[in-house]
């Protein structure tokens, strides 16, 4: 059972080791990163957002 879950740890970082190789910059200015906020406020509170 130990060796299963170990061996498991083990795969799963000699698979995510792969992602950091990536030469492409993934937060600049020349590819940013846009976040849309949602809310539900109204009237006073709504005007905190807005600035």
């Amino acid at each position: 059972m130990k060796k299963g879950i170990m061996s498991s740890f083990i795969l799963l970082g000699v698979l995510l080791s792969g992602c950091g190789s990536q030469k492409e910059e993934l937060y600049s200015s020349s590819n940013p990163v846009y976040i849309t906020v949602w809310t539900y406020y109204n009237g006073d509170q709504l005007s905190l957002f807005k600035y």
